[in-house]
């Protein structure tokens, strides 16, 4: 999916706020060990920015 269709989809269904569809896909999908990984690191990444600002 295109990051604009993606945008558009967000913006149709969760009025442009990310947060509530990544709680739903992690609450309602299987997730590999990597990609629980992947969410960790980029989790983290987003703390460390959040606290440097």
């Amino acid at each position: 999916m295109t990051r604009s269709r993606l945008r558009t989809l967000l913006e149709q269904l969760y009025d442009g706020a990310a947060g509530p569809l990544v709680l739903q896909l992690v609450k309602t999908e299987r997730l590999t060990p990597e990609e629980i990984d992947q969410l960790q690191r980029l989790i983290e990444r987003l703390d460390s920015d959040s606290s440097s600002s």
